[in-house]
């Protein structure tokens, strides 16, 4: 495994302990995970780690909130303003997150509407992946004098912009100090 890739799976675990909010839908649930206690009253609002919310999730006991916002539409919509402005849209940290696990989630339901959100869903997520990496490789040349502009990165974003950031410094120091020495 490479260092990149030795990174990024580091970076994936980081992620799934980013909180995230929850609505319980049981009423007194008292739970002790790996060290996290979470005391839920149903319809009260709380937060819990993004792994932890995807198991209550998946027993139908919490709806992790934010991510009903995963749709063909909304995926549409961002692509959409991505592509109409210059500079990179806020977007949920948890994003990339989110619909990872919305087309994993999509697959295993393959049923024909599942196939048909998952097909629109990954041609917009593409859109936008491509819209973005752009920019983020436009700001990386940039370096740091466009720091409102990196407030708006993802956690997986900022760790591409420093990459090829640093990439572009040393390219352009070895390519500069090789044609000043001519």
């Amino acid at each position: 495994m490479s260092e990149i890739d030795l990174d990024l799976t580091r970076l994936n675990f980081e992620l799934e302990d980013e909180n995230v909010k929850i609505l319980p839908l049981v009423d007194n649930l008292n739970l002790r995970i790996d060290g996290i206690n979470l005391n839920l009253t149903k319809d009260q609002e709380t937060e819990a780690p993004l792994w932890i919310a995807r198991i209550l999730d998946e027993n139908k006991t919490v709806k992790i909130l934010g991510d009903d916002v995963i749709s063909p539409r909304s995926i549409r919509s961002i692509a959409h303003q991505e592509g109409e402005k210059r500079s990179l849209l806020e977007i949920d940290p948890l994003l990339y997150r989110r619909v990872h696990h919305e087309i994993k989630r999509l697959k295993k339901e393959n049923t024909n509407n599942a196939r048909r959100k998952l097909t629109s869903i990954e041609g917009s997520f593409n859109t936008i992946l491509r819209l973005r990496f752009r920019k983020i490789l436009n700001l990386s040349t940039i370096g740091h004098s466009e720091d409102n502009y990196l407030k708006t990165l993802s956690k997986e974003e900022a760790w591409l912009y420093q990459k090829l950031n640093n990439l572009f410094k040393s390219w352009n120091n070895n390519v500069g100090s090789m044609t000043a020495g001519e």
